[in-house]
């Protein structure tokens, strides 16, 4: 954070912040305690690590240079006046993350240079000012051992040209090198032996002509100053060592009595104190109560921001910026907060509340319903209309003259009500409940449903839809409802969709998944649902918009981001009847979009689309005919989750309003259309501006790096840039990578776009959440626990798999693999089922994918183990008939099923009785001796069940009711040694099956007519 005057050189200073990392961004100073903003300057950087305010040009005005963790990377912004900066540009790369950037003049020419330091590559160095912009490459100084994250630039040996001092965190030690001219001394330690230094400062605090050093130790919770005898600093003065957790410090006289006091925070504790110089170097504790009033600040600054000549404190926190004025004799009064924090700010209506001609703002969230009065344009102040209860949400606001009294009254709904507030005229809102039972509320609105000339309160109720007629005069009947065909209704509009003069409804519905609409018949009368959604996610937003400029209404939407793999925009076109029958694609390639509002943001006559985002803010410019160029205005991590259109400065263009949930702040973007120089004789004048900016210049060419005829020397773009037109998303199936200039062309295909589904579409740009999968998987014991099914490894049959998505259960084959059909969802959680014989997961026991994995699907694995080899067989010889007929060949089957958990080899040995006439193998046997058959079944996997078949011939009729017995023996081996064993027999009658009231004795078989 740093303070500097913006638009001139000398006046009041503006605050400027780093925000989300990201983005820089500015507060105007509109009169010293009065703020407007937050306006975004830049928000196309990686991760901001510091940066400074310095007029590099040497035009008057301040430029800003940012240090990013990009390779270190150094960045300019040049300052063109009314807030306006021009591109990034790269000034320098020192290679390595940069922890502190400041300016002095190092070489005594004049200019402002560049001193920083790097923790991670141990370096310090300078980057010397060339003038008018241009910086010559860095110069390092290697620090061996060393963690330096603070430099600072002084003239310690009074040779008037700045040496160099650092904070080494890492040796708890402060260095000094010697400016020489052209070079640096070697690094020499000053000052050592405190633990836990936090930061330090420079400045004469005895008064006597040299420069003495405070530092502070948070680890001692203690502030010290040293001083400087002949050029050396060897005693140290207590300033307090009681200062709990400090870790920063700024110098400032702050008493306006000529000496240098101290003011010191925590940014772990609420320590604030600051401590007042008698002017020989004793301090004693003053100001209360503490400058920062309670808070915990990450950033301290001291500056003079009302002009009266006295120093200012300003600090901020992970969210919020505050200034504590200073009274003139170090007396500091606490100020509101520069950007006044919300509770999770999620609904954005703008109305003239006050009737003064400029838009303010209503804001829903937790806990409160806030008004933001637009005051002259430029700055918003916070009212607040409403403490909500605890854990109450706000899930729609609207504002109208509901009592046509001739001011704004607020309607809003919270998930457990429906309220109303009435203006007296004063701008004093009085309470009304419209709605107190309890259930879900998802939105509410003003209008004029049955044309009698007043504003209906329209309420949606998760499962219905109510209108309350007004009476007259503000006077509300009772509630009807009007639809009760929706569920979990997400987003309510209200438009002339048909063209019939009065207003249709339009809702966005996630459970079932439906976009509809329902005519208005006339007298609070509405006609049956009319479903439209083509799509298999539901709508999250939705708005209306004269898309494809036809005159009627077509329905924007935008699916919901947690129900799909990638959430799309997409538009639904009005036949002009008010039917949606097709709809088209725009982009998918915005990664997590939340909210939209429509507007012709750059008035040619067409709607464009503004998407708020999780991590970005997006533009759609149309093209007029239904084609959209994206924009990325900037790649902050805004946590979007609302955003608004509205002319909030007056000028007669769209600005944005954007409600960040997380951050806890609404912030706008300002469109500056129209604004440009308005200097006949510069190469720049615009002669449709309407806006003067001040920017007008003598060197005017295309400064578009993207252009053909790109010019370095241009000070300033005359619109003369040449581009190769055509589609710029690499998306799209008409992607042409030499086009320098996206014309909205682009045909983005949807489909299934996952490699490896059944019905993947290599055409598709965009994945619909269609896909399909058929999945292959085993489950195999882990012999040597590894997690990797080995060569010599085998799968586990008869074992269960779950899909958790759809409750559907798998069983492995015999060789332990299973298949599954896997379609509807984004996730997938395979499951496999706890085996008593296994007991020991090799691997997890339950596998997580995702829908937009490609090849996810081609195997999956389960591996199982076991502590202690554990060997059990099963075995059960069938007949093929339950009655055995006479001199017939019946098949048999001997089974044997492996219960262990080991892999086994078995060895079975079969005697027959001798009344069968005759053996018949099918499956190969081993050896047939003395009337026993010998044959093996090997490689049985864990409950893995496998037979031996074989045909016998029964005796003939003359064995009539005689039984057969057959015996088996079945051994098992493990590694060629026995370990488990098991005997067993058969029984059968022979039957012959003749009918016993038939006289014939001796059936011949199946073809004899008395045979059964």
């Amino acid at each position: 954070m740093e303070a500097a005057d913006l638009n001139a050189a000398f006046g009041p200073k503006e605050v400027i912040i780093e925000s989300g990392d990201t983005s820089i961004v500015c507060f105007m100073n509109q009169g010293g305690e009065s703020f407007g903003g937050p306006l975004v300057l830049s928000g196309e950087f990686q991760f901001i690590t510091d940066f400074t305010v310095l007029d590099m040009d040497a035009d008057g005005d301040r430029d800003i240079v940012v240090a990013d963790t990009d390779q270190g990377k150094v960045y300019q912004l040049i300052n063109a006046g009314s807030f306006i900066f021009g591109a990034l540009e790269v000034i320098a790369e020192v290679g390595s993350r940069i922890t502190d950037l400041q300016i002095a003049d190092i070489n005594g020419d004049g200019d402002d240079d560049l001193i920083y330091c790097s923790m991670n590559s141990a370096e310090i160095g300078w980057i010397e000012n060339e003038g008018n912009g241009d910086f010559a490459l860095p110069e390092g100084y290697s620090v061996s051992n060393g963690l330096p994250d603070q430099i600072r630039a002084a003239d310690l040996n009074d040779d008037d040209i700045l040496d160099l001092l650092y904070l080494d965190i890492g040796l708890d030690e402060i260095f000094y090198l010697q400016n020489t001219g052209p070079v640096f001394s070697d690094p020499e330690s000053i000052w050592s032996g405190t633990e836990g230094l936090e930061d330090f400062e420079i400045a004469d605090i005895d008064m006597d002509g040299d420069l003495d050093i405070a530092l502070c130790s948070r680890y001692q919770s203690k502030i010290i100053w040293i001083e400087q005898e002949n050029g050396t600093f060897a005693t140290s003065h207590l300033l307090d060592d009681s200062a709990y957790s400090v870790d920063q410090l700024e110098i400032a006289d702050f008493d306006q009595d000529g000496d240098p006091d101290v003011v010191a925070t925590s940014r772990s504790s609420n320590f604030s104190k600051w401590y007042l110089n008698d002017g020989t170097g004793d301090y004693g504790v003053g100001g209360t109560p503490p400058p920062t009033n309670g808070k915990f600040p990450w950033v301290l600054r001291a500056a003079d921001f009302s002009s009266d000549g006295s120093v200012d404190i300003l600090y901020a926190d992970d969210r919020m910026v505050y200034m504590a004025v200073n009274d003139g004799t170090g007396g500091f009064d606490a100020l509101p907060v520069i950007t006044p924090e919300i509770p999770y700010p999620g609904q954005l209506t703008d109305s003239d509340v006050n009737d003064d001609s400029f838009n303010d703002i209503l804001v829903g969230g937790f806990f409160e319903l806030n008004w933001l009065e637009n005051e002259e344009n430029s700055s918003y102040g916070v009212s607040n209309l409403g403490v909500l209860g605890y854990s109450s949400l706000t899930v729609g606001v609207d504002a109208g003259d509901v009592d046509q009294d001739g001011d704004t009254d607020i309607c809003y709904s919270v998930n457990n009500g429906s309220r109303m507030l009435i203006n007296d005229g004063e701008e004093n809102f009085e309470l009304e409940f419209t709605m107190t039972d309890p259930g879900s509320y998802m939105g509410t609105a003003f209008n004029d449903l049955d044309g009698d000339g007043d504003l209906d309160l329209i309420l949606n109720h998760n499962t219905t839809i109510r209108i309350k007629e007004n009476l007259g005069g503000g006077v509300l009947g009772p509630w009807e409802d009007v639809v009760t065909d929706v569920d979990k209704l997400i987003s309510l509009h209200l438009a002339d969709i048909d063209g019939d003069g009065d207003d249709d409804l339009i809702v966005g519905d996630v459970f079932p998944i439906m976009l509809s609409t329902y005519e208005n018949l006339g007298g609070l009368e509405f006609g049956p649902q009319q479903a439209w959604l083509q799509e298999s996610t539901g709508p999250r937003d939705i708005d209306l918009a004269d898309v494809d400029g036809d005159g009627d209404q077509d329905i924007l939407c935008l699916t919901d981001p947690s129900l799909s793999p990638v959430a799309s925009i997409l538009y639904y076109e009005n036949d002009g009847e008010g039917n949606y029958f097709d709809s088209h694609l725009i982009t998918c390639g915005i990664n997590n979009p939340w909210c939209l509002d429509s507007g012709d943001f750059d008035q040619d006559g067409d709607e464009d689309i503004a998407i708020g985002a999780v991590s970005n803010l997006v533009l759609l410019y149309n093209n007029g005919s239904a084609g959209f160029a994206q924009k990325v205005l900037s790649n902050e991590n805004y946590q979007i989750q609302d955003i608004l259109a509205s002319d909030r400065d007056g000028d007669g263009d769209l600005d944005l309003i954007l409600a960040r949930s997380l951050l806890g702040f609404v912030s706008y973007f300002e469109n500056h259309l129209n604004e440009g120089c308005m200097d006949p004789d510069a190469c720049n004048y615009d002669p449709n501006a309407i806006v003067d900016t001040g920017c007008c210049y003598n060197s005017c060419g295309c400064t578009d790096p993207q252009a053909l005829n790109f010019d370095e020397a241009a000070t300033c773009d005359n619109g003369s840039c040449q581009y190769i037109v055509g589609c710029t998303d690499p998306l799209a199936s008409n992607y042409d990578p030499d086009a320098t200039f996206d014309d909205g062309s682009c045909i983005i295909e949807s489909g299934c776009a996952i490699l490896g589904a059944e019905n993947y579409d290599p055409d598709a740009a965009c994945n619909d959440g269609s896909c399909g999968f058929l999945l292959h998987g085993i489950v195999f014991y882990d012999e040597n626990e590894n997690g990797v099914m080995d060569d010599d490894e085998y799968g586990i049959a008869q074992h269960e798999v779950s899909l958790l998505q759809s409750n559907q259960t798998y069983l492995t084959n015999s060789n332990g693999l299973f298949y599954s059909n896997a379609t509807g969802s984004n996730d997938y959680t395979y499951e496999v089922q706890a085996h008593p014989l296994f007991p020991f997961y090799t691997t997890p026991s339950s596998l997580d994918f995702s829908a937009d994995q490609d090849n996810w699907n081609q195997e999956i694995f389960f591996g199982l183990s076991n502590e202690t080899p554990l060997a059990e067989i099963s075995a059960e010889l069938f007949a093929e008939f339950s009655e055995y007929p006479c001199d017939s060949l019946v098949i048999h089957d001997l089974c044997i099923q492996n219960l262990g958990n080991n892999q086994i080899n078995t060895d079975i040995a079969l005697t027959i009785d001798e009344l069968y006439q005759e053996f018949i193998a099918i499956d190969p046997i081993d050896s047939l001796m003395g009337g026993v058959i010998h044959f093996s079944l090997d490689s049985l996997n864990p409950g893995e069940n496998a037979c031996f078949s074989f045909y016998l011939s029964t005796p003939t009729a003359e064995f009539l009711g005689d039984t057969l017995t057959i015996f088996y023996s079945v051994t098992a081996y493990s590694s060629d040694v026995e370990v488990a064993t098991l005997t067993g027999d058969f029984h059968q009658e022979l039957t012959c099956a003749y009918d016993p009231n038939d006289k014939q004795v001796f059936p011949e078989g199946y073809t004899e007519q008395h045979y059964v």
